[in-house]
């Protein structure tokens, strides 16, 4: 996960851009080694242009903060936003089980 990221399989049936951030709940006791950090800590972004049919998104967190992670216990989250030429957006929520 630290390394190669998170690989996504995504399917949109008409031409959309997809937006994807990989995200850390970060809680306030501070034991993630974020101390000012409270709430979605952002750990990466990708983004894909206007597209149909499967494509692969890869999200990849910034090396410095992987390191600062190396030991910890994250709960990684994917949002994924996709939205179509037209404007209309779908945000769709996913947690990543790290193995």
């Amino acid at each position: 996960f630290r390394r190669n990221g998170v690989r996504l399989a995504v399917t949109v049936d008409e031409p959309a851009r997809v937006d994807g951030e990989l995200l850390a709940r970060v809680s306030p006791s501070g034991r993630t080694g974020f101390a000012s950090a409270v709430g979605e800590l952002s750990l990466g972004t990708a983004r894909l242009g206007l597209g149909t049919g499967t494509r692969t998104l890869v999200l990849k967190p910034a090396r410095k903060l992987a390191k600062r992670v190396r030991n910890r216990r994250l709960r990684p989250v994917v949002r994924l936003t996709v939205s179509d030429a037209a404007g209309n957006a779908v945000v769709v929520t996913r947690r990543v089980r790290v193995t």
